[in-house]
């Protein structure tokens, strides 16, 4: 299974529990790109693993929607161009929620997760994902990591091929539980064990990708000859504690 080295990322943060103060509750509906709270990842990749380099041209905002792309643009040593983007601040206990179609093809992963780890943090790396594998568009890779060890992953039962339209996925990260959700229904728990729960301010962030090399995990790439993307209606995060923020939320129906 793959681990992202995050060797370019650029925010520090020196705060050591998920209850320290973080950004507020947000619901992003990308009408606009707000800079203040998204950067754009450009000009370097995750390690020798990936096949393509991040490039800004490769996330788009079209009608409300945001586009991050996979091409066939060479960029440096790599084949292909591809997309991140994540959070300029750190988001702690909460509920996390994207509506998204990730993209469908074996060797290639969308992903929607938290991350805390160095050299972005002067903290341990913690993490809490949402991965849809391509080779699987009904399934996705829920994973945890304490400390950069992760103690279970699962691939789960969406109850939807994700890749045919939108639909609405959730994870709730309390100091107690971690549960994912897809369409507000309850996919994984896992109650919380000492040195097995993330409990560190994260960024929230998303990608697309590819790679030759991680076959055992993604399948192995063909290259389909034409640009696949992963597209993003909303992203909300509600702190611990807040209100319900939009009726899309699965906090309004089984709170946090």
């Amino acid at each position: 299974m793959k681990r992202l080295s995050f060797a370019m990322l650029c925010f520090c943060l020196t705060t050591a529990n998920a209850t320290a103060d973080t950004r507020p509750s947000f619901f992003d509906q990308f009408d606009s790109f707000d800079k203040s709270r998204w950067m754009i990842s450009h000009g370097w990749s995750n390690g020798q693993f990936q096949d393509c380099m991040w490039s800004k041209d490769n996330v788009r905002l079209e009608a409300g929607v945001l586009q991050l792309k996979l091409t066939r643009v060479p960029v440096k040593d790599k084949s292909y161009s591809c997309a991140e983007v994540q959070s300029i601040g750190a988001y702690g206990y909460g509920t996390y929620e994207i509506r998204a179609r990730p993209a469908k093809g074996s060797g290639i992963v969308s992903t929607f997760f938290t991350y805390s780890g160095p050299p972005a943090f002067q903290q341990p790396h913690d993490e809490v994902d949402f991965e849809f594998l391509g080779r699987y568009p009904d399934k996705a890779q829920l994973n945890q990591f304490a400390n950069g060890k992760s103690p279970s992953h699962e691939l789960a039962d969406l109850g939807v091929d994700a890749s045919t339209g939108l639909n609405d996925y959730a994870f709730q990260w309390t100091p107690e539980t971690l549960k994912w959700f897809s369409n507000g229904r309850l996919i994984r728990e896992v109650k919380a064990k000492a040195g097995e729960h993330p409990t560190h301010p994260s960024k929230i962030i998303v990608m697309l990708w590819s790679s030759r090399t991680m076959i055992d995990w993604l399948g192995p790439f063909s290259d389909p000859m034409f640009p696949l993307s992963t597209e993003i209606d909303w992203i909300a995060y509600t702190k611990l504690g807040d209100p319900c923020q939009f009726p899309q939320s699965i906090v309004c129906t089984i709170g946090d």
